[in-house]
C-alpha cells in the first residue's frame, strides 16, 4: 500500500515583511488521494484549489473537498516567529540565509517523519514537495531521501512539483 505526503512552505525566514513562517506536510493514503483528485477534477477545471481566488459562489466545492480531505488525512504544521528565529541566528553567527537553509533542509525532514511514524503499514512512501528555488539550490530531493530511508522508511519518491 502507498502513502503520499505533501509538503509546502510560505513566508520566507529572511524577508522583514512576514511575521511568521509557516512549513506543513499532509499524509494520506495514495487511494484517498486519488478519490480526492477525481472528485476535485469533477469539481473544478484546475488541480488544485487556491483560496485567493476563492469566492462564495464555489463555497460548496471548497467544503466538500475540505470535508473529504479532513476526513483522510493527517497533517503536522510547523509556524516560525521569524523576527525570534533571526535573533537566536544572529546570537549564533548565522545569517538569514544560512538559517533558512537549516530550516529548508530539516523542517521538511522532521515534519514527514512525525507522519510516518504512524504509518507503519504502508510499503511505498511518495513525497511531493511544492516546486521551490530555494529546494533546488540546497538538494532538498536527495536529503530528504537519504535522511528518511536512514531511519528505515523505503522512500520511493521524493519529486518537487
Amino acid at each position: 500500500m502507498s502513502y503520499n505526503i505533501f509538503f509546502d512552505e510560505s513566508g520566507k525566514i529572511d524577508r522583514q515583511n512576514s511575521e511568521y513562517s509557516y512549513y506543513g506536510c499532509m499524509g494520506i493514503a495514495k487511494l484517498n488521494s486519488e478519490k480526492i483528485k477525481t472528485k476535485l477534477s469533477s469539481l473544478s477545471d484546475n488541480r488544485e484549489l487556491h483560496f485567493q481566488k476563492f469566492n462564495l459562489y464555489s463555497l460548496d466545492k471548497y467544503l466538500e473537498i475540505l470535508n473529504q480531505v479532513l476526513k483522510n488525512a493527517s497533517f503536522n504544521i510547523y509556524m516560525v516567529e521569524n523576527k525570534r528565529a533571526l535573533e537566536v541566528s544572529d546570537t549564533l553567527g548565522l545569517s538569514a540565509t544560512e538559517l533558512r537553509e537549516l530550516l529548508y533542509i530539516k523542517t521538511p525532514e522532521r515534519l514527514i517523519y512525525g507522519l510516518l511514524r504512524k504509518c507503519r503499514s504502508y510499503r511505498n512512501v511518495n513525497i511531493f514537495i511544492d516546486q521551490c528555488d530555494e529546494y533546488n539550490n540546497y538538494d532538498i530531493e536527495s536529503k530528504l531521501k537519504y535522511q528518511l530511508n536512514a531511519q528505515s522508511y523505503m522512500v520511493s519518491y521524493v519529486s518537487l512539483s
